[in-house]
């Protein structure tokens, strides 16, 4: 179980955005962490129903989830997927050695776990303990009610507004410090960054004017959702006879302007 857990991690990491990734993020949260909580709550098969099992896991991986995303979002890493797989993966470690030392003296029969279909509707039929078939109705309905609001909430559009971050950068990555001053013809560099939260790849493109003029741009480039982009731009100083002349840099996205920025240069006189 350790294992597979380890490598459901890993597949997690390297695929990308597909119905595999959904249906692994299906069983990390929904499943993976609660199941190894009840291996340590009840370790042999006859502590607690099959069915039950698999229910209360379900239940308990989403409140174990939250926990760790609270503590991730209130920590120096952030809730990122990294961060959030890590912990998850060492939370799973120590329930496997946890797990190893309540079985360690157990015969093997009592630590196999079977799913026998005829038996379990065998007992819904029963009437000798009703009230044990009844939680176990419940906790079936619970289960497929979780799995079914995870699946659809994977589908919706994130409440976000879509957006484009775009900013300029001087020679620190900061904003500040930048080239500000320069003669007529001179050349100058200045570092922008584009932050693609539009939930879909777009193509981007700057272009830098000065006085109706371009004085410079950038190659267009494909930016995929979540990604960012910071790059230097070049542009030069057109003639002027004023002592001050701003430079716009307007940034397209699929050849509309979208959002635009400016810097005042200052003129120096030969």
């Amino acid at each position: 179980m350790l294992l597979g857990y380890l490598i459901l991690y890993v597949v997690m990491l390297l695929v990308n955005r597909s119905m595999l990734q959904m249906g692994l993020a299906i069983i990390l949260a929904l499943f993976g962490s609660g199941y190894s909580i009840m291996a340590v709550l009840f370790p042999r098969t006859q502590d607690i129903d099959f069915v039950e099992r698999m229910a209360l896991s379900s239940c308990l991986s989403l409140a174990i989830g939250g926990f760790l995303g609270f503590a991730l979002a209130n920590s120096i890493w952030g809730l990122r997927l990294i961060p959030f797989l890590i912990s998850i993966a060492l939370f799973n470690i120590v329930c496997y050695f946890l797990v190893w030392f309540r079985r360690r003296n157990f015969p093997d029969q009592e630590m196999t776990v079977n799913w026998d279909s005829r038996i379990f509707f065998a007992r819904l039929k029963t009437s000798q303990n009703s009230t044990g078939s009844f939680m176990t109705i419940i906790l079936v309905i619970f289960f497929m009610s979780g799995v079914w609001v995870f699946t659809q909430k994977l589908h919706l559009t994130p409440n976000d507004p879509p957006m484009t971050e775009f900013f300029l950068l001087g020679e620190d990555l900061h904003t500040e410090n930048y080239p500000l001053a320069g003669s007529s013809g001179d050349s100058l560099v200045v570092r922008y960054g584009i932050v693609n939260l539009e939930y879909e790849t777009g193509t981007y493109q700057i272009i830098a004017s000065a006085n109706g003029e371009e004085v410079g741009s950038s190659q267009p480039m494909e930016i995929k959702p979540t990604e960012t982009q910071i790059s230097p731009i070049e542009f030069f100083i057109p003639n002027t006879s004023e002592d001050q002349v701003k430079v716009e840099f307007v940034l397209y996205r699929e050849d509309i302007a979208y959002r635009s920025l400016h810097l005042w240069i200052d003129c120096e006189r030969p």
